[in-house]
C-alpha cells in the first residue's frame, strides 16, 4: 500500500511539473493596450463585415452546441429554450423568476429550480458567445484597443469587464482587409 501511494505521489508530481512547464512555454502575456477611437472604428468595420444589421433583425435562432446543448432563442422576447440530457429549461433572460425547468417530464420546483436555471443560463452565456462572439465587440462593459499582429496588421483586442460568466476575458481578433474575423487569441 505504501509503495502504491509513493508511486501515485511521484506520478502526480510529474504531471504537475509537466503542467507548469507547458504553461511557462505556451503562455502568452495579454497585450497591454489602451482603448482608443481607432479601435472603435476597426470594431465597426468588423461588425459591418459580419453583417450585424442582419443579426440584429433576426428574431429566432436555433443551434446545437458540441456539449449536447440545444437552443431555441427568441431574441425579440428575450426567451431561450435550452435542452441538455434530461433537462429542458425555458429561461427568461431578463428575469430568472419567470423561467421554468423540467427533468424528463417532471417540472422542477423548490431550491433545485434556481440551480437548474443557473446552469442553463451559464450554458447559454458560454455557448451563445462562441456562436456570436464578433457581434459582442461593442457590448456594454467592453473596451476595444489596437494591437499589432505579428504580420504588422492591426488586431482588435476586445476586453470584457462585465457580463456573462467570465468577466475579465479578452479576445484579440485578427481581421482580413475587409474586417472579417480570421482568427483570435483568448486571455
Amino acid at each position: 500500500m505504501k509503495k502504491t501511494v509513493k508511486v501515485l505521489g511521484i506520478f502526480i508530481g510529474i504531471i504537475a511539473l509537466l503542467g507548469v512547464i507547458v504553461y511557462a512555454v505556451f503562455n502568452e502575456k495579454r497585450p497591454d493596450a489602451q482603448p482608443n477611437a481607432q479601435a472603435d472604428s476597426l470594431a465597426k468595420k468588423m461588425l459591418a463585415a459580419v453583417n450585424k444589421p442582419a443579426w440584429d433583425s433576426t428574431n429566432i435562432i436555433t443551434w446545437k452546441y458540441g456539449g449536447g446543448h440545444t437552443y431555441v432563442w427568441d431574441k425579440k422576447s428575450n426567451l431561450v429554450f435550452i435542452h441538455w440530457g434530461d433537462y429542458k429549461v425555458l429561461l427568461n433572460l431578463n428575469t430568472w423568476e419567470k423561467g421554468r425547468a423540467f427533468e424528463g417530464n417532471k417540472e422542477i420546483k423548490g431550491p433545485n429550480l434556481d440551480v437548474v436555471r443557473g446552469k442553463a443560463w451559464t450554458y447559454f452565456c458560454n455557448d451563445s458567445f462562441w456562436l456570436i462572439a464578433p457581434f459582442k465587440a461593442s457590448d456594454e462593459g467592453t473596451t476595444r484597443s489596437l494591437v499589432k499582429n505579428e504580420d504588422k496588421t492591426n488586431g482588435l483586442l476586445v476586453s470584457y469587464a462585465s457580463g456573462g460568466v467570465t468577466p475579465g476575458d479578452a479576445y484579440l481578433w485578427k481581421l482580413d482587409a475587409n474586417g472579417l474575423p480570421q482568427s483570435y487569441k483568448m486571455w
